[in-house]
């Protein structure tokens, strides 16, 4: 694997990052302290009203109940 500065970022929520993983298809997912796998999704393109990157929860949905 090869690191490759970028501009992208995308805000935690406060949820510290356990481990990050890459796929050989360039996808990045993020194992939280609060149990839940992230990915960390970059849109190529993005303009002045959208996010470059965003973080996307793949464990809970709107629908998830606690």
């Amino acid at each position: 694997m090869t690191l490759r500065p970028t501009q992208f970022s995308a805000a935690t929520d406060n949820v510290h990052m356990l481990k990050v993983i890459g796929t050989p298809n360039g996808r990045i997912f993020m194992g939280g302290k609060d149990g839940n796998v992230y990915e960390l999704v970059a849109e190529a393109n993005a303009s002045c009203f959208r996010r470059k990157c965003r973080k996307l929860n793949h464990s809970t949905s709107i629908y998830h109940i606690r």
